[in-house]
């Protein structure tokens, strides 16, 4: 398994929603939450167990200190909500559990609304105390949650401290903390608090809840166990409901509309509000639930009944004639409906209310998702998730005799709804939407999308690897911080090749840095960056193997030291290279291994160093930053670790007679040099098959932007180094390539990236890729901010490819320079004569100018939908274009899918979120695609955010 996949598969236990305490528990105080349903329900009900996993302490609160960037430590009390989804950082113990709830909404019956922030309002209720500011105290959502790590300094906040901490250590300031004391949280936008606890018993404590919690949230929400509109409502619902009542008001709900990127003119959002708070009054008065809610008292909507609420609006947003500006596609009465009522009348007919087994295998699976493996025991299967989720019941309470009559034809059987008989499963189409745009329905291949272990019998030299380029940095090239959280971060996003550059210090304790030579970056200890991974190593055992890429610039004192620090720190985990090596291992045969990238003598690479007095000449001139004087010698305790010699490369025909562990690295100004020669592509190819590759971005990129990973990938290449600091196009393909195989970090290389047969190239597979954008739902503003104007949404999609071809002037294809080609591009390369290459290589340009006009060319596609005005919630594209779009490379090409917000083009446009998806990983018919934040995560907002696309390929003629 993999790091991603070793968790326990049994969801986290969790109290039910009105249990009483345990025995040791009464004397105790709980945090008051108004846990909307799904909190709670998103958990099995197993108290029993509950006090196994999570520590009661952790209810009432544990004592901690917190650290600031200053260095300053302070106390405080961190606490987790008995609905186990939210953490509270607090200078004082929150409030007391159910014998208190009464007096604080006494409390807050007590309190201008209109007198206090949302934020004030919403912490004084939380914390049983008034709350001035912000600062006293924190609140964060476990959907915000990034990552959590401990037991070494891995921040930016905790180096700033740290560093202050040892400037003032003289003068009486805070004692230097202690390391494996420390905890850190990471959430929303990388931001961190940064925990001091008391012992390793309360540090087992906190870290064992978070991680239980999290992967139990991570879980159900990938089950696709609740809806999607429940889960974002639960998200919003703590910052919505102020005074914690468990009712939001009128105000309240305007404030959620804006939020969630619904618009609609005041008086009509409070007219729908009001009618239905007088609707929900006569219905229970009628059913005389009086007792259960006192409208005269109390005024308000549940989180139940705005769920119910808000399906109401999205069905009025998109039938709506004041909105209807295009006709419904291919519609016969060309009457506006939500895109799932449309698709469902398409596939199944518009009298029908619930759907068969049966139908929905022969009529989708099978016809229009080309499912052809589906049988009706998955339908099944799945018809019982989708009738198991929780969604608003209120559906049954409020809808008319034929709803209730389908629910109950939904969950029983029933003739109408079927012709196969009584007992045969069924959804409605109120499930049929949630499918749709659900996790079961993802563009991504399941079977790509999970960790192959049967594919990881091959050598490294097979796989593309997730690699990072000067790892350290937070910014550009010349001025940015260098901090070990960015390797925390990378390793987190599934980076397994970090880039240390490391250099002498002033210090007397030949202690290494980390930073970009000849630069003003700041420096980091290079033992941190080893203690960074060594703890991520021992979280998670089961990583495969990642690759330190070493650049040495110290003298030897510094590098025994180097030397030293990997031995010690790393221990067992380091992999200690055996002298002979003829065939590179397999990535399961160094699964909890750190390798090492380095050299093993004085050569140096093609690695480039910036310098600030050679940036405005070379940039000046075009050309690449000139590359460092040859690096120190290798001391031998450095080179005996090292697995990976760096060597400079010179030409094909020397590299493929090289050691297997020998390897080059390639500036992407070299690469773009190289692939210009036809002949150096199926050398290169060759090349590959036994050693490892590493590009990485050009000198003159001082911004830390990146280069387009697909032509590198394309010719087999395994480390294609990108800046992970970086939000741009070539991460979100990067996340895209590597959410194959489980997020393990290694994808499996193509036959098309390998040596090519003497019947042609990649071109072979050609297909026809037609993708149509439909809809979107739960779009998040632009950050994932909660105000602001409400999106505009468009719709970019991207298809990068390869070209690849070779076009043949005044020769027949039995020529001799022909057959010198066909020779070198067959699987024969392995036994080419040097003689051969050698006279081929002299001859490369005039073959290139009598028979190649194009050998390599990246093709990038661009297509994008019309805007669609004041709706991120549930826009929809009625009569959007089909984009046709011819494939050259299936196999490596990507398609990028960006959600824009419209703010008058240009550069004034957002990003609001993003996806990459490889070809080869696409799935035909109506597809949902999960999208994420800058960080390629869908953490936050992002969680919930989905598009659906109509999408179809065909092989090309």
């Amino acid at each position: 398994m993999t790091e991603k996949d070793h968790s326990d598969d049994t969801l986290l236990p969790s109290p039910t929603p009105h249990r009483p305490p345990h025995h040791h528990e009464q004397q105790h105080e709980g945090l008051i939450t108004t846990t909307p349903i799904t909190l709670q329900s998103s958990l099995p009900h197993t108290p029993s167990t509950i006090t196994s996993i999570i520590h009661p302490s952790l209810h009432t609160g544990i004592q901690v200190r917190k650290i600031s960037s200053k260095g300053q430590i302070a106390p405080r009390i961190l606490t987790l909500s008995r609905d186990l989804f939210t953490l509270f950082l607090s200078h004082h113990r929150v409030a007391g559990d159910g014998g208190n709830e009464e007096k604080l909404k006494q409390f807050f019956d007590k309190v201008s609304n209109t007198s206090q922030k949302a934020y004030c309002k919403f912490a004084s209720a939380i914390a049983g105390f008034p709350v001035q500011a912000k600062r006293d105290i924190r609140v964060i959502d476990v959907a915000d949650i990034l990552f959590v790590q401990s037991g070494f300094i891995g921040s930016r906040k905790l180096e700033a401290g740290k560093r202050e901490n040892e400037n003032e250590n003289d003068k009486g300031g805070d004692a230097v903390v202690d390391e494996r004391k420390v905890i850190s949280i990471f959430y929303k936008d990388m931001k961190s608090i940064d925990l001091l606890v008391e012992g390793e018993e309360e540090r087992e404590w906190i870290l064992g809840a978070l991680r239980e919690v999290r992967e139990a949230y991570g879980r159900r929400k990938e089950d696709g166990g609740v809806g999607r509109l429940e889960l974002l409502l639960r998200y919003a619902w703590y910052d919505t409901d102020c005074n914690k009542s468990g009712y939001i008001d009128q105000s309240e709900f305007l404030q959620l509309l804006s939020r969630i990127n619904i618009y609609l003119k005041q008086e009509e959002a409070i007219h729908i509000y009001k009618k239905f708070i007088k609707e929900q009054r006569n219905r229970n008065q009628r059913k005389s639930k009086l007792s259960l809610r006192n409208f005269n008292k109390q005024q308000g909507i549940t989180l139940e009944e705005c769920v119910y609420l808000l399906r109401k609006i999205k069905k009025i947003l998109n039938t709506s004639s004041e909105n209807d500006k295009v006709k419904q596609h291919d519609s016969t009465d060309h009457q506006r409906k939500e895109i799932s009522d449309a698709i469902f009348d398409r596939l199944f007919g518009p009298e029908k209310e619930v759907v068969s087994a049966r139908e929905f295998l022969h009529e989708f699976l099978h016809w229009k998702q080309n499912d052809r493996s589906a049988t009706l025991e998955d339908v099944q299967k799945l018809f019982e998730k989708l009738n198991g989720m929780e969604l608003s019941q209120l559906e049954i309470d409020h809808d008319d005799e034929e709803e209730a009559r389908r629910v109950d034809c939904r969950k029983d059987g029933d003739d109408h709804g079927s012709e196969q008989g009584e007992n045969e499963a069924m959804i409605d189409r109120l499930h049929f939407a949630e499918y749709l745009f659900g996790p079961h329905n993802d563009a991504f291949r399941p079977d790509k999308a999970k960790f192959d272990r049967t594919l990881m019998d091959k050598p490294l030299s097979h796989f593309w690897i997730n690699t990072s380029h000067n790892t350290y940095l937070s910014g550009d090239q010349l001025k940015s911080l260098s901090s070990v959280e960015m390797y925390a971060a990378a390793l987190q996003r599934g980076c397994k090749c970090l880039e240390i550059d490391c250099w002498d210090s002033d210090s007397k304790t030949n202690t290494p840095m980390v930073y970009h030579g000849y630069t003003v970056t700041s420096k980091i200890p290079f033992h941190e960056i080893i203690s960074c991974v060594k703890a991520y190593v021992d979280v998670n055992p089961e990583t495969l193997p990642i690759i330190l890429s070493l650049e040495n610039h110290c003298t030897h004192p510094f590098q025994k030291a180097m030397a030293q620090t990997l031995e010690t720190t790393l221990g067992d985990a380091l992999y200690i290279p055996k002298p002979g090596v003829l065939v590179l291992p397999t990535p399961m045969e160094l699964v909890g291994k750190v390798l090492i990238k380095g050299k093993r003598s004085a050569e140096t690479d093609d690695d480039e160093t910036i310098t600030l007095e050679s940036v405005d000449q070379t940039l000046s001139d075009g050309k690449d930053i000139p590359s460092e004087p040859i690096l120190p010698k290798i001391c031998p305790e450095l080179a005996r670790l090292t697995m990976f010699n760096g060597v400079k490369y010179r030409d094909f025909e020397q590299s493929n007679e090289m050691p297997c562990t020998d390897m080059h690295s390639f500036s992407e100004t070299k690469l773009s040099k190289l692939i210009k020669d036809p002949v150096n592509d199926p050398l290169w190819r060759k090349y590959n098959v036994d050693h490892l590759s590493r590009t990485y971005p050009a000198g003159g990129r001082v911004d830390s932007s990146n280069y387009n990973p697909v032509v590198a990938w394309s010719l087999g290449c395994q480390l294609v180094a990108l800046n992970f600091q970086t939000d741009d196009s070539a991460m979100v393909l990067n996340d895209g390539r590597f959410r194959e195989n489980g997020g393990c970090g290694y994808v499996l290389r193509p036959e098309s990236t390998f040596p090519m047969n003497e019947e042609g190239g990649t071109s072979k597979g050609r297909v026809m890729l037609r993708i149509r954008v439909l809809a979107a739902a739960c779009l998040p503003k632009p950050n994932g901010d909660i105000a602001g104007e409400i999106i505009d949404p468009f719709i970019v999609v991207r298809v990068h490819d390869m070209i690849e071809s070779a076009k043949v002037d005044g020769s027949s294809s039995s020529s001799p320079k022909s057959n010198v080609i066909k020779e070198l591009a067959g699987k024969s390369i392995t036994g080419v004569k040097n003689s051969v290459v050698k006279e081929t290589t002299k001859k490369s340009n005039a073959i290139k100018s009598s028979m190649l006009h194009q050998v390599h060319t990246l093709e990038t596609t661009e297509r994008k939908t019309e805007t669609v005005k004041d709706n991120g919630f549930c826009p929809q594209w009625d009569n959007s274009e089909i984009f046709s779009i011819t494939v050259n490379c299936p196999d490596v090409a990507m398609v990028e899918i960006v959600v824009m917000d419209d703010d008058g083009g240009g550069l004034l446009d957002d990003t609001v979120c993003k996806a990459a998806i490889p070809v080869a990983c696409l799935r035909q018919g109506y597809r949902s695609v999960r999208l994420n934040d800058q960080f390629g995560s869908q953490h936050g907002p992002y969680g919930f955010a989905r598009l659906l696309l109509d999408v179809c390929i065909e092989p090309c003629p």
